[in-house]
């Protein structure tokens, strides 16, 4: 008995000793906090990325992804690319500069935002003159990206307003939206036929609207960016602005329902006859095989004339990034290498000039290359918004005079207030 006991005491000392054995060694091998946290919680894993991007355009955020994983596979760097909101974006960066802590290498920017981005100094001047060239770029693409004189960002993509006819049911282009007019004004539908109507677009988008009196506006001249060079005054676009009250009485197109996909789908499939339409929409003709045949704007009348404009973003270098060269690289890779990857990811055409091979591409970027572009002032966000109120206003019914003279004095207001706070 003495034995059994003695036995059983023995065996439970020896399990203590090899239980004190494995505790220590396991303090001794086991890391410490900092060392495991990413194997603690999912929330704590962190990835080292090599160049950061800014952006705050949603409708942009498939191509960010796009170009993270290419440019991962082509030069195995990684790129977080971060959707920010665009207000204080670039008092933002700025300021996170001056900490030297978490500013982005580089950032995508609509065009009209330029001054902002190069007077508050975070937009560093594209030096590549060979490759942003008219060689491989329009001279709107380039002056899209133009201020002071300098290149101080890299054209990115464009989306522009297009006028497209069907084919099948058009012999020829209208010679003008008065003969579109007329057509319209005389229209009754076919029972037997699928067309509802002559002409539907989006009236309430302002990149179609705007050629029905772009031809009288100079938004800051050539390249959008002299202060004194505005005219929204001419006699003319007191006209232009009259027939499109006049257009908007014969075409019927009511603002609160007709949508952009509903214009679109009505064109696509041959319930209109003709439509304005934007870049995104070059892929649904191809698509479903319509007829159609893209040409350039038709003239209001016999003397007034139209002008299209386009929307433009470019990327642009961060002066405080700390690894210049391979931002440089990325934005060139962006914005020309691949410049390929934008229109499926974004339904925005590339700025670049690209060897197209399906249908009306080409088409689109020859109307582009004699379009407008919107102004680069710290002002524009607010002339935008009045020439927008000012559209909708007539082709709702509003009193042409009164809407044109209103827009007229909040352009002055604003130019005035700029000029004032610059003395």
């Amino acid at each position: 008995m003495k034995r059994t006991i003695r036995n059983y005491l023995i065996r439970i000392l020896i399990m203590v000793v090899l239980s004190a054995i494995v505790v220590l060694v396991a303090r001794a091998l086991r890391p410490s906090y900092a060392d495991s946290a990413e194997q603690r919680a999912g929330a704590e894993i962190t990835e080292k990325y090599d160049l950061t991007l800014w952006y705050y355009d949603a409708d942009l955020k498939n191509y960010m992804e796009v170009v993270k994983n290419e440019y991962f596979r082509h030069c195995g760097l990684r790129v977080d690319c971060q959707l920010v909101p665009v207000v204080d974006f670039f008092e933002q960066i700025n300021s996170r500069n001056m900490v030297g802590k978490d500013a982005p290498d580089l950032y995508v920017t609509g065009t009209d935002k330029l001054e902002e981005a190069y007077l508050g100094g975070v937009a560093r001047v594209n030096e590549d003159a060979e490759t942003y060239s008219l060689r491989n770029y329009s001279r709107n693409a380039l002056s899209s990206v133009m201020y002071d004189g300098k290149l101080v960002g890299y054209p990115l993509c464009f989306d522009t307003a297009f006028f497209v006819y069907n084919k099948s049911l058009l012999n020829e282009k209208p010679d003008s939206f008065a003969a579109i007019e007329e057509m319209s004004a005389s229209f009754v539908k076919d029972p037997e036929s699928v067309v509802d109507m002559v002409m539907l677009y989006n009236v309430e988008d302002m990149i179609s609207n705007y050629p029905f009196i772009g031809a009288y506006l100079d938004l800051g001249g050539v390249n959008g960016d002299d202060v004194n060079s505005f005219n929204v005054y001419g006699e003319e676009m007191l006209e232009a602005a009259y027939f499109y009250q006049e257009l908007s009485a014969n075409l019927h197109t009511d603002m609160e329902t007709t949508t952009y996909d509903l214009a679109e789908n009505s064109f696509v499939f041959g319930r209109s006859m003709m439509s304005i339409l934007n870049c995104r929409s070059i892929a649904a003709l191809n698509k479903n095989g319509t007829d159609y045949v893209i040409c350039k704007m038709p003239k209001l009348n016999e003397e007034l004339n139209t002008k299209t404009l386009s929307a433009n973003w470019c990327v642009c270098v961060n002066p405080g990034t700390s690894d210049l060269e391979r931002v440089i690289q990325l934005a060139k890779f962006m914005t020309f290498d691949r410049a390929d990857l934008i229109y499926d990811a974004t339904g925005y055409m590339s700025c670049a000039r690209l060897s197209y091979k399906e249908k009306g591409f080409a088409d689109v970027y020859a109307q582009y290359e004699m379009s407008g572009s919107l102004p680069k002032l710290i002002e524009t966000e607010e002339m935008w918004k009045e020439l927008k109120t000012l559209l909708n206003n007539i082709w709702k019914g509003s009193d042409v005079a009164a809407e044109c003279s209103s827009f007229q004095s909040k352009v002055h207001d604003l130019l005035m207030f700029r000029r004032e706070g610059n003395q």
